[in-house]
């Protein structure tokens, strides 16, 4: 009776070693996964805001862009300058 009890209590000793050794592994894996997932939120966030600072430049860029198409003196014929320049190549 007594090594019937033994064993049974040396049963459940060697079961809680073993389901506290696979509860640490989990939960080792669980911290790992949540590291990765705020390093991914973090790459993500610093992605947005690079393709939103890009996106703004080339707004920008366009908007001058049609400024200088569409602005005073975008039709004004050539200066003086440019005119004798031009005459030099072109005869």
């Amino acid at each position: 009776m007594i090594r019937a009890a033994a064993a049974v209590i040396f049963a459940l000793v060697v079961l809680v070693a073993v389901q506290s050794w696979r509860l640490s592994g989990a939960i080792e894996e669980r911290d790992a996964a949540q590291l990765e997932a705020a390093r991914l939120v973090v790459t993500e966030k610093a992605r947005r805001e690079t393709v939103a600072k890009l996106e703004a430049a080339q707004l920008e860029a366009a908007r001058l862009d049609r400024e200088l198409q569409e602005g005073v003196g975008a039709d004004a014929p050539l200066s003086d300058y440019l005119r004798r320049g031009s005459s030099r190549v072109w005869p």
